[in-house]
């Protein structure tokens, strides 16, 4: 079995998708891991929902 870089092959998969379907993935997980970041530094913190909240008016 050969081996692929994906720099050989990634412009042929992002066509395939379309490049706004993959911009709209990406924006879309990245929000989604800075929504997990800003929970788990909350937890940490011993922070409820409300009092992140209520601190941000």
């Amino acid at each position: 079995m050969s081996t692929m870089r994906w720099s050989d092959i990634r412009d042929k998969h992002i066509e395939a998708i379309g490049r706004a379907n993959v911009e709209r993935g990406t924006s879309r997980l990245i929000s989604q891991v800075r929504a997990h970041r800003l929970a788990d530094m909350r937890k940490r913190r011993g922070l409820t929902q409300r009092e992140v909240a209520q601190a941000m008016g």
